[in-house]
């Protein structure tokens, strides 16, 4: 019963970091995104 409450609760790790690293990707492209728009108007 122990393995498999390991199991689980690795589980549920790897979903919340890929939920968070998802996040972040968002974060940065959003940010690269606002730059070069403001590049583009500055031009």
């Amino acid at each position: 019963m122990e393995g498999s409450m390991d199991d689980s609760e690795h589980c549920t790790h790897q979903v919340r970091w890929s939920f968070m690293g998802s996040l972040n990707w968002n974060m940065v492209s959003c940010q690269l995104f606002l730059v070069d728009g403001s590049e583009l108007m500055r031009v």
